[in-house]
């Protein structure tokens, strides 16, 4: 039997196509971060009117915000990546700090003391490591994109990934669909996908099981909150599992990976005369770059899956002296009794039990295309395409 439809042969619209052009004040906290702080001089007075900007040196993304009477900044919005971060003001040495990582959902506070002297005078500072939350008492995990590529994971599937959070429990299958997390039910999870939810999607992933509808490769990183959710997220009682995709920089970049087993490795179960033929191939790659510097950019993965797998299969039929008790009280039925296989061992006095060889077959292929672009500080559009088909006999 082939089954196409529920594997997303309609090409899985997961957002698909998602393109949204917005202002980025706008854009969803569950596939970006903030950033905010307090502006101070060297007596612990605040900054009012000093001007913030932060740079992402890997696209050239630029920010820019003002400091109100208290002293306080906040840039909203901020696609997730590495910042570095200026703040000037009149009579103060410019302030600097590079390295400054946001990761998904994230509200991170940078608060600076300014040092007076000339403008002109830079004074740089170390990045410093995100420490305990103070911001708000959710709980939650995020797995950044060298976890998600570098950890490994037998069927490379990213929700296994999901384990490593506080209160998840995987229930044996390891897909989306065998977590449970904080003691909720399977289907209380909500997902979201480059900030739009991708829980009530028709047959995802979440609810159908294909393997790769997301790629490992295509994810940048992904955030699971499993209690004490912010309210920009909800729907129901679960956990909130934010996923963002791979973008472009102004690097290229690429991998190209291919991971396999077969019955040459494997043991021969008790059940087995022989070990069964078997043969899995997962295989693929991504690359991404820049089409204009510092304003478009483009990123691709594909992933693609072979399996061949034969299991024996086991069951019980009729022995040939029940048979021919069928055959002489009902010859009606005798012409039925051939559809029946012949078993092997001896179960009882009408059964036996017969094994066989079954091939369980797999074809899997994923892609997933994004292109970014920047107009201006203020606005930017992002496209992003899905494909996911699988057949299964």
């Amino acid at each position: 039997m082939e089954r196409q439809g529920r594997y997303f042969r309609n090409y899985l619209l997961l957002v698909s196509l998602l393109c949204s052009l917005w202002p980025v004040s706008s854009k969803a906290q569950t596939s970006s971060a903030n950033l905010n702080g307090t502006v101070t001089d060297p007596s612990g007075a605040t900054v009012p009117n000093a001007k913030v900007e932060v740079v992402s040196p890997d696209t050239g993304f630029k920010r820019q915000a003002t400091t109100g009477n208290s002293g306080v900044y906040s840039i909203n919005s901020l696609p997730i990546g590495n910042y570095d971060l200026t703040i000037s003001a009149q009579g103060f040495k410019t302030y600097a700090e590079k390295g400054i990582e946001l990761s998904v959902g994230e509200n991170r506070t940078v608060d600076a003391q300014l040092a007076v002297g000339m403008t002109t005078t830079t004074v740089e500072v170390q990045g410093i490591a995100q420490g305990l939350e103070s911001n708000n008492a959710e709980i939650s995990t995020v797995l950044h994109s060298s976890q998600v590529t570098d950890i490994p994971l037998n069927g490379r599937d990213w929700a296994t990934l999901m384990t490593l959070s506080p209160g998840a429990v995987n229930l044996g299958g390891g897909g989306q669909r065998d977590l449970r997390i904080v003691g909720r039910g399977i289907d209380d999870n909500n997902y979201h996908y480059d900030g739009l939810d991708a829980t009530g999607v028709q047959e995802q992933s979440q609810k159908a099981g294909a393997r790769l509808a997301i790629s490992l490769e295509s994810i940048g990183e992904f955030r699971v909150s499993s209690s004490n959710y912010t309210a920009d997220q909800g729907g129901s009682a679960g956990a909130q599992v934010s996923v963002v995709s791979k973008a472009g920089t102004n690097a290229f970049h690429g991998d190209a990976f291919e991971f396999f087993r077969n019955n040459v490795l494997d043991a021969r179960s008790p059940f087995d005369a022989d070990i069964p033929p078997f043969h899995l191939n997962q295989f693929g790659g991504s690359v991404g770059g820049p089409i204009k510097k510092d304003r478009t950019f483009f990123f691709g993965d594909f992933e693609g899956l072979r399996q061949t797998l034969y299991r024996t299969v086991i069951g019980f039929v009729p022995n040939a002296t029940y048979r021919a008790q069928v055959a002489a009280t009902s010859p009606g039925l005798a012409p039925f009794l051939p559809s029946w296989p012949v078993g092997q061992t001896p179960v009882d006095s009408i059964t036996d039990q017969w094994r066989s060889p079954g091939l369980n077959s797999q074809r899997e292929n994923s892609f997933m295309g994004r292109l970014d672009h920047t107009f201006n500080a203020k606005t930017s559009i992002f496209g992003r395409y899905n494909f996911d088909d699988a057949k299964i006999v």
